[in-house]
């Protein structure tokens, strides 16, 4: 029996999807400075009716096109658990851009009375490599009553493009479109943020998967063709 030329074309077509199937993949990159804290220095008190919003002002990586997460370490101190806000945006000197930021969804710290990691997404917000931004957690605008907490903190670690930064502002409309206080800027929360980077190119297929495809169309001619 020999194979039909339309038969040898579909097996071709086979090999040529194999070929092209491997995706292209975005490769994450994290900015963190915890290699830094003692893993027991606080900053306090933030929370409900006290300090509503702390954050890290950070360069913008090149070779990033969103932030995916962030995380800081809190401890609570009196109240239970906090209810609060992750937030991104674009830094201007001394507060957020009045368009550019964003808030994810409503959640809360564990209440542990030690340090916690506490990660939240930032909705693949869209970033632009070279700019400053700004990565926050907020209580502004959550009904509940009264807490403080602990924030990991690294003093003298920050710098001009880089550093700790609060908003005292209980009013979100405030607190979102004000100055900052920037008394802290020369040091740090203990922080890391993860970068999505473009896609990477789609990588070339195996040489030896391209030499099986041609080698495999050249018998099947030999062997029904000839």
């Amino acid at each position: 029996m020999r194979l039909t030329r339309a038969l040898l074309a579909t097996l071709v077509g086979v090999g040529m999807l194999v070929v092209s199937a491997s995706p292209a993949q975005a490769v994450p990159l994290t900015v963190c400075n915890l290699g830094a804290w003692d893993g027991t220095t606080p900053v306090c008190a933030w929370g409900t009716c006290t300090t509503e919003t702390y954050g890290e002002i950070l360069p913008v990586p090149c070779g990033v096109c969103k932030a995916s997460s962030v995380s800081f370490f809190i401890r609570n101190g009196s109240g239970g658990p906090q209810q609060f806000q992750a937030g991104v945006g674009k830094w201007c000197a001394t507060n957020l851009h009045p368009v550019c930021f964003t808030f994810g969804p409503v959640a809360t710290t564990s209440g542990s009375t030690s340090f916690q990691e506490v990660t939240e997404s930032l909705g693949c917000q869209p970033v632009t490599p070279g700019s400053e931004m700004v990565v926050f957690y907020t209580a502004t605008g959550i009904c509940q009553t009264a807490t403080t907490n602990a924030w990991g903190f690294e003093p003298g670690t920050g710098g001009c493009t880089h550093g700790f930064v609060f908003s005292n502002c209980c009013c979100r409309s405030a607190a979102f479109s004000s100055p900052w206080d920037t008394a802290l800027v020369s040091d740090q929360a203990a922080f890391s943020v993860t970068f999505d980077s473009p896609l990477s190119s789609a990588p070339e297929p195996p040489l030896g998967l391209l030499l099986g495809s041609f080698l495999g169309v050249g018998l099947l001619r030999k062997t029904f063709f000839a």
